[in-house]
């Protein structure tokens, strides 16, 4: 269960920026107001983000199942990358762990 709402809280990240590109001409024209709105809306997005990103960096390198070097990797991609590359992780190395660990 609890694998399932890291997942959740992993695509909104995603969702968001779907959502913001998809609405982005609307909010430019829309004045001052909804501009503050914004700004404080991907400030929190911001810490959520490195939040999540530290999650699976404490994930990543608490778990026995990869090399060192793959750790260095996958770190540089969740980095790199995060709100791509983390999906592909929470699959790989979450969704798909060995329940003997």
């Amino acid at each position: 269960m609890l694998r399932i709402v890291w997942l959740l809280l992993t695509l909104a990240p995603f969702l968001y920026l779907i959502y913001i590109t998809s609405f982005a001409s609307e909010q430019l024209t829309s004045g001052p107001d909804h501009f503050e709105k914004a700004f404080i809306r991907h400030n929190l997005l911001t810490v959520y983000m490195l939040w999540l990103i530290g999650s699976y960096m404490v994930h990543l390198f608490n778990t026995n199942s990869l090399q060192t070097n793959k750790k260095i990797i996958w770190a540089l991609a969740l980095l790199a990358g995060n709100v791509f590359v983390m999906p592909f992780y929470w699959f790989h190395h979450v969704w798909n762990r060995k329940q003997d660990s």
